[in-house]
């Protein structure tokens, strides 16, 4: 699934750059080269936590304007022949198993936005 695609990229560019953090620095400065390596991996998490963040918070809009309109995961699918029902199921940001690309929460939740516009 992308999440843990994304999930093991992120981590896997954090532990290399602390690896070279250690090689490079932390040999010669002892302690100061400990606190970069720690400021380093606290930078990584805060930064991939503010793109869940962002990105279930898109979702969660985005799921909003389906529930208004009555749409379900088909109809959502049906947007994206990207993605299928099942990827939208796990697209659930109470449950987020799975990330669509922002592009493509953009166009839905556009379409959406246009759907509910419509009716209204």
């Amino acid at each position: 699934m992308k999440t843990e695609w994304v999930n093991r990229i992120v981590m896997g560019i954090g532990l290399i750059v602390a690896a070279l953090i250690y090689v490079s620095i932390v040999q010669w400065l002892h302690w100061y080269g400990w606190l970069a390596e720690i400021a380093w991996l606290i930078t990584v998490q805060l930064v991939f936590d503010r793109y869940i963040r962002r990105k279930r918070q898109a979702l969660t809009k985005l799921w909003n304007l389906a529930d208004q309109l009555g749409y379900d995961e088909a109809k959502i699918a049906q947007f994206t022949p990207k993605y299928g029902r099942i990827d939208w199921q796990l697209a659930h940001p109470d449950n987020l198993q799975f990330q669509p690309s922002d592009t493509v929460i953009a166009q839905v939740t556009d379409q959406l936005e246009r759907d509910l516009e419509t009716l209204g």
